[in-house]
């Protein structure tokens, strides 16, 4: 483990792993995937499956929230599967300042304000995954094949995934995004949407 409370995992382990709880793989060479992720380190697994190991202790209830939901979820959505604004004021406004030599923080500030003052949802909550973006995405011929990371998982206010509109679409395509919600409050979504790095 390291200082940061990682677990430090490669190769040889998961190898190791395969090896032990799944004999029928253990001839198929392991490789390490680059990745962003803060919870999982991943793991090729031969030509078409992939090892995932929690990287710290507390996204190991992760594994359990998706191997107890995504079965029931898996169904139910059209693609294949494997906190309302005001409750991260603080956070927010302190990465805000933290990123001043990068974005215009007095653009982002004033977005933000806007932001905190939209209505709440007033909706019954709905099923939110909490994390999507560019790389929990997969594409396949220009469309949208396949949501990954379901370790957010959770249910609440819709406007938590609107977040995937400003970190994977062009600002053109975000104005087309806004109209096509417009049964949601307009307030909230261009609050959230207006945001960009200058």
């Amino acid at each position: 483990m390291t200082d940061s409370g990682e677990v430090a995992v490669d190769a040889a382990v998961v190898g190791r792993l395969v090896t032990a709880q799944c004999p029928q793989w253990a001839n198929l060479p392991v490789e390490l995937i680059a990745s962003t992720g803060t919870d999982n380190a991943l793991f090729r697994l031969g030509d078409d499956m992939v090892v995932r190991l929690p990287r710290v202790r507390w996204a190991v209830a992760q594994v359990a929230k998706e191997q107890r939901w995504l079965p029931w979820l898996a169904p139910r959505l059209p693609v294949a599967i494997p906190v309302p604004l005001a409750q991260r004021d603080a956070l927010t406004r302190a990465a805000i300042a933290s990123l001043a030599s990068v974005i215009d923080a007095d653009a982002a500030t004033a977005v933000w304000d806007a932001a905190v003052q939209a209505p709440r949802w007033s909706g019954m909550p709905v099923w939110i995954h909490g994390d999507l973006q560019p790389a929990n995405l997969l594409v396949s011929d220009g469309h949208l094949c396949a949501v990954l990371d379901f370790g957010g998982l959770g249910v609440g206010d819709p406007a938590c995934d609107l977040i995937a509109a400003w970190n994977l679409l062009t600002a053109d395509a975000r104005d087309v995004f806004r109209d096509a919600l417009a049964a949601l409050s307009r307030h909230t979504i261009n609050a959230v949407l207006r945001l960009e790095y200058t």
